[in-house]
């Protein structure tokens, strides 16, 4: 059992073990949204699916065609440039008719994910598990997570070993997720109608007009996710850990400066893993880390060893006492 208080910063190579796209990937599958597509996945033609989620039909072509000529590799910073603002909403229509589809049940319960390193899910919750009743469990444990994910994969994760090791109730499980996972960017939808919220759906769900709506609207880009109401619980979260660990994390300047704004203490260790970066890079990472908190950069522990996935990363670099 973690005895500490850890924060952990999730990005896009967190995900990526469970099937879904990085960032550049997603522009990509966005890029290559046809008609047949849309018609394959929902049994509709495109421009009355596009009629019934309130975008011009037209729309979709004008954003693949300026996102392929601005030559931006993500479409979140593509979408929160002030001349692009008129591509929000089929923007996040494209996003969520793109990632719905990777939320696949078996995978994320699977021992070994799609890159065949082991399920980083698995490995946590074996560590901190504790079989004696959820309310223990619950009190006890003092891991939280910030994800700038748009998927759910963690909460349906978490919720699926709950149901199945300590038989908490849905309340309890809903309270939970509420407490451990804040998204910075949103979600695609709230998490099988957290709260009894309208606006959620569950996973595994079919790709069809209602759950893209509802996803979409779930999704918040840089630019709207600036100021956020949950600004204030990330800033606690982060001056009160023992420890911050980022992992599959890109470290933008957009998102490092977002994710420190207003936080007046740095935690006591700051680690993170470098997955696919270049010497330079990491070097970069640990300036911006640190001029974001404004602290020492030889506090800033970010491995040079970037060739470790998420999983590898922890049980080299992570304690887990």
């Amino acid at each position: 059992m973690i005895s500490d208080r850890v924060v952990f910063v999730l990005g896009a190579g967190c995900s990526v073990p469970f099937g879904f796209p990085t960032g550049q990937q997603l522009r990509d599958k966005i890029l290559e949204i046809s008609k047949s597509d849309v018609i394959d996945h929902v049994g509709k033609s495109c421009p009355n699916i596009l009629e019934e989620l309130g975008v011009k039909d037209d729309a979709l072509v004008r954003l693949q065609s300026n996102l392929r000529d601005s030559q931006i590799n993500s479409i979140d910073r593509f979408l929160s440039l002030p001349k692009n603002r008129e591509f929000l909403d089929i923007g996040k229509i494209a996003i969520a008719s793109c990632l719905i589809p990777y939320e696949e049940h078996k995978k994320v319960l699977a021992p070994k994910c799609d890159n065949g390193e082991n399920n980083w899910y698995q490995l946590l919750w074996n560590e901190i598990v504790n079989i004696e009743s959820f309310e223990e469990f619950d009190n006890n444990l003092s891991i939280y997570f910030l994800t700038f994910n748009y998927d759910r994969s963690l909460e349906h994760f978490l919720t699926t070993v709950l149901k199945n090791t300590l038989t908490p109730t849905v309340d309890e499980i809903d309270q939970f997720l509420c407490k451990r996972i804040v998204h910075v960017h949103g979600q695609l939808g709230a998490y099988r109608l957290r709260g009894g919220s309208s606006n959620g759906r569950f996973y595994r769900t079919k790709l069809n007009v209602n759950n893209i709506r509802t996803a979409a609207e779930g999704i918040k880009v840089i630019h709207e996710s600036s100021t956020f109401s949950d600004k204030p619980r990330v800033n606690e979260l982060i001056e009160s850990c023992n420890r911050l660990v980022f992992l599959g994390f890109g470290y933008s300047d957009a998102n490092v400066r977002k994710l420190f704004s207003g936080v007046s203490r740095a935690p006591a260790k700051i680690i993170g893993s470098s997955m696919g970066l270049m010497k330079q890079e990491i070097d970069s990472a640990r300036k911006k880390v640190a001029k974001a908190l404004k602290t020492e950069e030889s506090r800033i522990e970010i491995t040079s060893d970037s060739d470790l996935r998420t999983c590898e990363y922890l049980r080299s670099h992570f304690e887990f006492a």
